[in-house]
């Protein structure tokens, strides 16, 4: 039966008489593009090595500033005979006397929580003082 339509198994073909155009032809740019850049595995270590140490020296003087403990000198017992002394004398009245412990106090409290107060008389040598403001002698 012939209804126009020709049945043909895959990979078999039909020659008929007309000839296909020759596929076209590609032609090549003038001039040729140069290489683009390329990061060689030397540059690559290189700034993963200045990007690890930035890294690693933000995350330590982080952790010194905010986190590891440091000891202060504080000298509590100087402050306090000075002010018994100023206060035995009379150069200062009760109220300063109680406003002093209070400022004392504050002082004390003011202190951030990774710093250690050890009394001033138990340093030998060495380490931060906090000036407690009346007495002249504390280090700074």
């Amino acid at each position: 039966m012939d209804n126009g339509i020709s049945m043909q198994e895959p990979g078999t073909e039909q020659q008929t008489g007309t000839v296909a155009p020759p596929p076209a032809q590609v032609i090549a740019p003038a001039h040729t593009p140069t290489q683009t850049a390329s990061i060689g595995i030397g540059s690559v270590v290189t700034i993963a090595f200045f990007v690890a140490l930035i890294t690693t020296s933000a995350v330590v003087v982080a952790y010194d500033y905010y986190l590891a403990q440091k000891i202060v000198t504080a000298d509590v017992k100087g402050y306090l005979l000075t002010q018994q002394s100023d206060f035995i004398t009379g150069k200062i009245t009760e109220a300063q006397l109680k406003d002093s412990f209070g400022r004392l106090e504050a002082t004390l409290q003011a202190v951030p929580k990774n710093k250690t107060i050890i009394m001033g008389d138990a340093v030998v040598r060495g380490g931060e003082a906090i000036n407690l403001g009346g007495n002249p002698n504390a280090k700074k």
